[in-house]
């Protein structure tokens, strides 16, 4: 059985939020300038069979990305990373094998249409959330049904509203202070704990759709290993150009940020990573970070955006509308109630 993973887009790790795509762009440096590394540990990990990542160790449990919480009890090999070089390398390690991962069958296999390997389809395409009475404004319920129905007109699978004695497995939504986040997939073992997405006042419905996504079992299309032939990264001398940038516009503890960076776009492993490449797709980040203003600003004033679109050189920016018709394609094909035509 593949492992229950849970985005945790508060981002632990990061302190600075480099990446979240959930949160609004009037955050300041001020509200995100916190970065303790001292304590945390970087590991090299095999888990789910052949997935690997690196990996950072916070509280006893490891985090990909800086939000994704691994099931140390999927793990089948750990190699702890003592430098930064050792980090760096690791992670081109990993972004080497992700992207062979593409001799991966292609065979369209219910249930495996670009889905994240840690990820587990929900029984019938129905999925539960639960939104507890009296914790939610009244736009932020409007947009739990809003983001719902954007799944649910355009694509075969069912997001419906359930008690929270409803039984079986469902995902029941939080209040935080800031951030966005949603459990990935669903979870078949018997008595595990119930799903979660987190809300804060930084969300809007784009985050909504999105996490909801995430739920229905889908990672981020910037990281498919698909994403190679598309975007055009950092590369090296790209890094040690932003550190010094960085370095002469008081950007504190740059190089905590550059191995931040390349941690947060580790390449993802995907069942069948074959469908189409999507620069809008909902699950898609813009080419800026999104919480830290002075960074993002610094970043723009020197056009040096996190990728680009590599046949046009354009940044990509967030989604400002609900799901294109290729994510809804990815969606009903891997919950296979129709044939795609090749």
């Amino acid at each position: 059985m593949l492992s229950h993973l849970k985005i945790k887009l508060a981002f632990l790790i990061i302190g600075l939020g480099l990446l979240t795509s959930c949160s609004n762009d009037n955050i300041t440096e001020s509200d995100n300038h916190e970065i303790s590394s001292e304590s945390e540990r970087h590991y090299l990990i095999h888990f789910d069979g052949d997935n690997r990542k690196v990996v950072t160790e916070i509280d006893s449990n490891y985090y990909i990305y800086g939000d994704v919480l691994v099931d140390k009890a999927n793990v089948t090999y750990v190699r702890e990373l003592h430098t930064d070089d050792e980090v760096y390398t690791a992670i081109d390690e990993v972004n080497s094998f992700m992207a062979s991962e593409k001799k991966m069958s292609i065979a369209l296999t219910p249930g495996q249409s670009n889905i994240w390997s840690g990820a587990t389809l929900w029984p019938n395409g129905i999925v539960k959330f639960h939104i507890p009475e009296d914790t939610f404004s009244s736009q932020q319920m409007s947009w739990f049904k809003q983001a719902a129905d954007e799944w649910n007109t355009k694509t075969n699978v069912t997001i419906t509203f359930v008690d929270r004695t409803d039984p079986g497995y469902k995902i029941i939504a939080e209040k935080v202070k800031s951030g966005c986040s949603c459990t990935v997939g669903y979870e078949s073992k018997i008595g595990a704990r119930n799903g979660t997405m987190r809300i804060s006042d930084t969300c809007d419905l784009i985050s909504f759709i999105h996490e909801m996504g995430h739920a229905i079992g889908f990672g981020h299309e910037h990281q498919r290993p698909k994403a190679l032939e598309y975007l055009t990264f950092y590369s090296e001398d790209d890094y040690l150009a932003l550190h010094r940038i960085l370095l002469g516009n008081g950007i504190r503890n740059p190089q905590v940020i550059i191995k931040l960076l390349k941690l947060n776009l580790q390449i993802e492993s995907v069942h069948n990573d074959w469908p189409p490449y999507e620069y809008n797709s909902v699950m898609h980040y813009s080419s800026w970070p999104r919480n830290n203003q002075h960074l993002k600003n610094v970043m723009k004033a020197n056009d040096m955006p996190l990728f680009k679109n590599k046949f046009t050189g354009k940044e990509i920016p967030r989604p400002s509308y609900g799901i294109t018709p290729k994510d809804a394609d990815k969606t009903n094909l891997a919950y296979s109630r129709f044939t795609l035509e090749l």
